[in-house]
């Protein structure tokens, strides 16, 4: 039954689509044109009478055509039927031989019995395949092995095992020879050699996907009451039922028959190989006679040999490489993801052997040299010792393997003419080949983990006896035989005989000249043309091979960076790892479901540790988190030089806060940093407390005012602090007051929103400018992108004018004025130490640093007020004890007057109040991470730190150890600050509270429980620390007391708060952690009560 079509459309008599691309026009075709071929004549050329460029313009057309229909399709085949052969192998690693309560002997022998009935049968299915038609012969044997396989995950012992291996063996021997022996029909034979090579490389490409494919299946562990190897199996076997089906329409005839050509192509590919000495043109008959000259033929013998050579190492290595693996150490997932990559690169090498051996005609040299690769791999698995380097061998192994079973093939092929003749052969070569089956089935052995000295030892003999041997014997041969032809020393083989009796002498005539030589040369007596040359006929295999290199270099590429460096490379393994993570995105998808900081945060305290953590992010880059004090000590203060900011860090949020003292480097951050101190010493900073306590009044007095005119005393928190702390910057830092509490809508205000607004758009564009080259993240059609871009760009306006103005302010001062003008811009420009393009940055610093994460530490306390009443009510009690009355109230002329005299010393004794900033500090850091990257090769506490690493410090994860902190570092617990009065402590950071024997103060930092300062991480250490630490203090001190005095705060939906999210992970209310530039709570809902003045 022909599933077919059986003409195309123009049924032959028409000019065919190529011809008429070109605009070419071709007489009608006489009768009995494909009847000249039983004489052993060539068809009519249906080109007659063309120029040679518009016969090459048609047959790069032609090949196209042949390409598309035949290659694709059969690369899937051999790929499902190898896939289906070695994933016993896989299966074993799940359980197999634990299920079925099998012996490694036992386990041996099915793998030995699938080569037996292989081996035998395959000499004769070529035949069975000319006498059937591929279209039937095909697709029926896929059907057959599909439902062997499928009933291999149905088996419950060693005999049904045993069973269903002998029968798989002896379905899928026609498939490989088969294949080869089809496409050799096909194609000429300095065409061949590249298709086959691309064919081939779809036994490495299936030994790629079927470790993946495996470790994906196993997780249907328990399904059905079925273990995870039979689920392989299963699902396999009706993967290839289906396709097997697909194939009754998808497999073609040989080219006279085949029924996707017109008459006219037919004619050309017939035409193509009886000018490649080929007889495959011909419609032969079968007779005996073809049998018995490729068993007479040394040729046969000596390609069986070499074909021995490199596939019995191939089915040692494809059926035991996850073993191998497995015996380095690894356990099973990871063994199944760390084959992947050798089969990427011998897919990648045998396609390019493929087409140099096309190129060249030297397919014997080309099996010597790649042949080495193999003998050395193999030589390294025996004698290493480290698993790196025996990882390594394994790719050698590959590399040395795969590229000669495909040029062996194609190699004995081309050296053997007539149709079934070559059929045969190619049956004896490739039967004999996987015979050798057997063999490698055994050599690996349990007893011999991990070393498998007998197993490599076999195969090295193996690869150095009959592969490279055999190889070289062939090549001095065969070059010996074709100077016997060219030399006429042959001539009499042929005297006297006809042109037919010639042609049916095939290979053994003395025309024919054996493919060992660089370019193939014909006798002058000869009527056949010469060759053409290979590159002027290009076809769609370009294209795919082009496709294919890029795809297998890429998966290589992949493979190097997600498995094989961490996994077996990196001098960063050892180091102590979570749990899980996924195959190829590690602990990202962990990273990004949960706020950033908050894993570290539970790594932390859960795994055992000597200071560093590694883990895994997108596509398994590693990370390593600083989690020790002495770690945080090396890093931020030993060997601070050593670690900088991440370079894509730099370039992303330097947009947003400008390249000043936080992003700047070097000598640069130094020297901007000495200049910048006086402006930030607490000296300075106690002048700037009239500005926070005015503003802080400011923010308290305007929404006491919303709330009684929208008579709802609902408030959305957000906007109205992070309005009230850029005013505060501008006020403080810059001597100017923006106005945003009363004028919410003002541009920097509009600008800041638009840019610290985490919406979805948003997050995106910053994570692909964070992945993105810089030439091509302007190009990401993402409204945000744009838009923050002019949002930047307008802030960045604003300071230049602010400086202008301030310059101008400085310049006419006088030196008794000068002391007035202790915003930090006036300080800065007083210096002398900054252009105007190093204050820009500078300004965008203090302005979205400097308020967005005072801001959140603002909406924490607020969350932590509403979430402890009794807190409220014990800052409130302190602070009307110690703040002046005429301070408590905002001034009816809204007048800054009554704040001039405003004392640092007011806030700076309320010590229940500074526990309660620092506490806030503590557990809710506003940046809950910042990356270092190694600038060389360093270390860390003694751990080898490659140049390139990511550390992460996380204050998150830091600030609550329970090693530093104990127990209750999870707690919010300002007590934790405070020591009774008789301790005799002063404070640090310049606070000096009144001794009393009735009020607890605030203790010092290095008093705590923990004995490091590096316990308390949120402003870090050392040369990088925040050199604006005293200002956010003050400022946020000023802040909560304002807000306290001013109201009683409570959540909008207290019939969520339940649990107080103690556990760093929930969050009363209905709260969210939301990301941006810090983090913050997110819908904060909060009811708030006006207390009136006092």
């Amino acid at each position: 039954m022909d599933f077919k079509d059986k003409r195309d459309s123009d049924g032959g008599g028409s000019p065919s689509d190529d011809e008429k691309k070109i605009g070419l026009e071709r007489p009608a075709l006489e009768a009995g044109a494909f009847e000249s071929r039983a004489h052993g004549q060539p068809p009519p050329d249906p080109d007659a009478g063309l120029s040679e460029e518009e016969k090459a313009i048609i047959d790069r057309r032609l090949l196209w055509k042949l390409d598309l229909r035949l290659i694709p399709w059969l690369c899937l085949l051999y790929l499902i039927s190898f896939l289906d052969r070695t994933n016993i192998g896989n299966a074993r690693l799940f359980g197999l031989e634990e299920s079925l309560h099998i012996t490694a002997g036992q386990y041996n022998a099915a793998l030995s019995i699938f080569f037996v009935s292989y081996s035998l049968a395959e000499p004769l299915t070529n035949v069975l395949l000319k006498r059937l038609r591929p279209s039937v012969f095909i697709p029926a044997i896929m059907l057959a092995w599909g439902l062997c396989m499928t009933v291999m995950g149905l088996v419950h012992d060693f005999q049904g095992l045993m069973a269903t291996r002998f029968f798989l063996g002896l379905a899928e021997a026609g498939l490989f020879p088969g294949i080869n022996y089809y496409l050799s029909c096909w194609y000429r034979r300095d065409e061949f050699g590249i298709r086959a090579a691309i064919f081939f490389s779809a036994a490495a490409v299936s030994g790629s996907f079927g470790g993946l494919l495996a470790a994906a299946i196993q997780n249907m562990d328990g399904v059905g009451n079925k273990r995870g190897w039979a689920w392989i199996f299963i699902l396999e076997g009706i993967a290839t039922v289906l396709v097997g089906i697909a194939s009754f329409w998808m497999v073609f005839d040989f080219p006279d028959e085949a029924t996707f050509l017109s008459d006219v192509d037919r004619q050309r590919v017939l035409r193509r190989l009886k000018a490649d000495q080929q007889s495959s043109a011909e419609h032969e008959e079968f007779r005996m006679s073809y049998f018995w000259a490729s068993v007479k033929d040394w040729k046969t013998w000596l390609y069986a040999v070499i074909y021995m050579g490199c596939d019995g190492p191939l089915y040692a290595f494809s059926l035991f490489l996850p073993t191998i693996i497995n015996g380095l150490g690894y356990e099973s997932t990871t063994a199944q993801l760390l084959s992947v990559p050798p089969y990427a690169a011998a897919a990648l090498l045998t396609v390019a052997i493929g087409y140099i051996a096309d190129r060249t005609h030297q397919r014997g040299l080309c099996n010597l040299g790649v042949s080495v690769f193999g003998v050395v791999g193999f030589a390294m698995l025996l004698s290493a010792q480290s698993p790196g380097v025996q990882y390594a061998g394994t790719f050698l192994a590959a590399l040395g393997i795969y590229p000669c079973i495909a040029n062996t093939i194609t190699w004995a092929s081309n050296n053997t003419e007539g149709v079934y003749k070559r059929g045969v052969t190619l049956g004896f070569v490739i039967g004999w080949g996987n015979l050798n089956g057997v063999v490698s089935s055994n050599i690996y052995r349990r007893i011999d983990r991990p070393l498998y000295r007998i197993g490599h030892g076999v195969v090295f003999s193996y690869l150095v006896l009959f592969l490279l041997g055999g190889s070289g014997l062939q090549y001095f041969l065969l070059k010996k035989e074709n100077a016997k032809r060219r030399a006429g020393k042959l001539d009499h083989m042929v005297a006297g005989k006809s042109e037919k009796e010639i042609e049916a002498m095939g290979d053994v005539r003395a025309v024919f000249e054996a493919e060992a030589l660089p370019v193939p040369l014909l006798p002058a007596s000869s009527s056949l043309p010469a060759l053409p040359d290979f590159s002027s006929s290009p076809s769609a295999l370009y294209p795919m091979l082009a496709f294919a290199f890029a795809a297998l270099l890429l998966l290589a590429l992949t493979s190097w960076h997600c498995i094989v460096y961490p996994k077996v490379f990196s001098p960063l393994r050892h180091l102590p790892e979570p749990a899980g993570g996924s195959y190829f995105m590690g602990h990202f998808l962990h990273l990004i479901r949960e706020p950033l900081g908050q894993p570290i945060r539970e790594w932390i305290n859960t795994i055992p540790h000597n200071g560093v953590i590694r883990y895994l992010d997108y596509f398994n880059t590693e990370r390593i988190a600083v989690v020790g004090s002495k770690a945080l000590a090396d890093v931020l203060v030993h060997k601070a030089d050593d670690f900088v900011k991440p370079p894509q860090f730099v370039r992303v949020i330097g947009n947003v806060i400008g390249v000043g003292l936080i992003l700047a480097e070097g000598e640069e951050h130094k020297m901007h940093r000495k200049a910048l101190l006086p402006a930030f010493s607490y000296r300075n900073i106690k002048d700037l407390f009239p500005a926070f306590w005015s503003k802080s009044q400011e923010l308290t007095h305007s929404l006491a005012k919303h709330v009684e005119a929208v008579q709802d005393e609902h408030v959305d928190l957000d906007d109205w602090v992070s309005r009230a702390t850029l005013d505060i910057i501008g006020l403080a830092a810059f001597g100017y007051d923006y106005q945003t509490i009363s004028h919410p809508s003002g541009l920097l205000a509009g600008n800041y929103r638009k840019i610290l607004t985490p919406d979805r758009w948003t997050q995106l564009a910053l994570f692909l400018n964070f992945v993105l080259p810089p030439w091509l993240r302007w190009l990401v059609p993402i409204r945000n992108t744009s838009d923050n871009a002019r949002a930047s760009q307008e802030i960045k306006t604003i300071c230049r004018q602010m400086i202008q103005r301030q310059r101008a302010r400085v310049a006419t001062s006088t030196a008794s004025d000068l002391p007035i003008n202790r915003d930090i811009l006036s300080v800065a420009i007083a210096t002398g130490a900054f252009s105007d393009e190093d204050l820009v940055n500078q300004l965008l610093t203090f302005l979205a640093a400097g308020h967005e994460t005072t801001a959140a530490a603002m909406k924490w306390s607020i969350y932590e007020l509403c979430l402890n009443p009794l807190i409220q009510h014990r800052i409130r009690e302190e602070l009307w004890t110690r703040i002046p009355a005429q301070h408590l109230n905002y001034p009816n002329d809204h007048s800054e007057g009554p704040y001039k005299d405003f004392q640092a010393a007011h806030i700076d004794q309320c010590a229940y109040l500074q526990a309660f900033c620092s506490e806030i500090l503590r557990v809710h850091p506003p940046i809950p991470f910042t990356a270092r990257v190694a600038t060389q090769d360093t270390s860390i506490t003694g751990t080898f730190i490659p140049k390139g690493t990511t550390l992460v410090l996380s204050p998150w994860a830091v600030n609550r150890s329970v090693e530093l902190w104990g127990a209750d570092a999870h707690v919010f617990r300002p007590d934790r600050w405070l020591v009774p009065p008789s301790a005799g402590v002063t404070t640090s950071g310049g606070l000096q509270p009144e001794y009393s024997a009735t009020r607890p103060r605030l203790q010092r930092q290095k008093t705590l429980g923990p004995e490091t300062p590096y316990a308390f991480l949120t402003f870090l250490h050392g040369p990088r620390s925040c050199i604006g630490q005293s200002f956010a203090r003050a400022e946020l001190a000023c802040l909560i007391a304002a807000w306290v005095l001013a109201f009683e705060t409570k959540f909008c939906c207290p019939e969520k708060c339940g649990e107080s999210g103690f556990d760093g992970k929930t969050y009363a209310a209905g709260v969210e952690v939301v990301v941006g530039i810090s983090a913050r709570p997110g819908n904060l809902k909060v009811k708030v009560r006006s207390l009136g003045k006092r």
